[in-house]
């Protein structure tokens, strides 16, 4: 039988949201360009380790649809509890904990340096976003062609963006509890599902103009 956990409704919420496959379109404020705000951030090698590491955290993911299917009934039972860290390509769930607390040692550390709680959530999606897109630039010769691989890019980063947002406003949350590891879950799914409408779109954008 299932454990029941009494957690936060709003993640309930959006773990529910998140499971359902749907097309993910990045809109104008969250691609929008906010150089101005933090600029110092760009260049901060604990900014630059937390999305490089971030990339690298879901590449690695084994299963996602298996991440996908456990929340689904957001609940979490003690077999599934057990198997939940392969998923994400780890041995122990006290691995998979240690990388969601460096991350949040990490968003604590950037918090208190340049106050990305006290930024709107458009402002801190937006400024992951830049983060994110500087990354992916060593795949684009030139940016503002609007070609089906810019395209597709500027998408992943921007859901990238959007879902270290989340994780962002999970850091104070303990990851070795139930609300902890759901929450972080919630981004994580929210990731895996806006990236698949991103290659799915990408894929069709190919298709229309084969030259790209």
């Amino acid at each position: 039988m299932k454990i029941q956990f009494a957690f936060l409704a709003a993640i309930t919420v959006i773990i529910s949201a998140c499971t359902k496959e749907k097309e993910f379109v990045p809109n104008s404020s969250e691609t929008a360009e906010v150089n101005a705000v933090l600029p110092s951030i760009q260049t901060d090698t604990v900014f630059l380790n937390l999305l490089a590491d971030h990339l690298k955290f879901h590449e690695n993911i084994k299963q996602p649809d298996s991440i996908i299917s456990v929340w689904s009934d957001n609940r979490l039972s003690e077999p599934e509890a057990k198997s939940y860290p392969s998923y994400f390509g780890y041995s122990s769930m006290p691995l998979l904990d240690r990388y969601f607390l460096n991350m949040g040692q990490r968003i604590k550390y950037l918090n208190s340096k340049y106050g990305l709680s006290k930024m709107s959530k458009e402002e801190q999606k937006a400024l992951f976003y830049n983060g994110f897109k500087k990354l992916y630039s060593g795949n684009i010769v030139q940016w503002g062609l609007a070609t089906c691989e810019e395209d597709k890019l500027v998408c992943l980063a921007t859901a990238a963006g959007e879902a270290i947002a989340m994780h962002l406003g999970c850091a104070a949350l303990d990851t070795t509890v139930f609300v902890g590891i759901a929450c972080h879950a919630s981004a994580v799914i929210f990731q895996i599902v806006a990236s698949r409408s991103c290659i799915k779109n990408y894929k069709n954008c190919k298709e229309t103009i084969p030259e790209q």
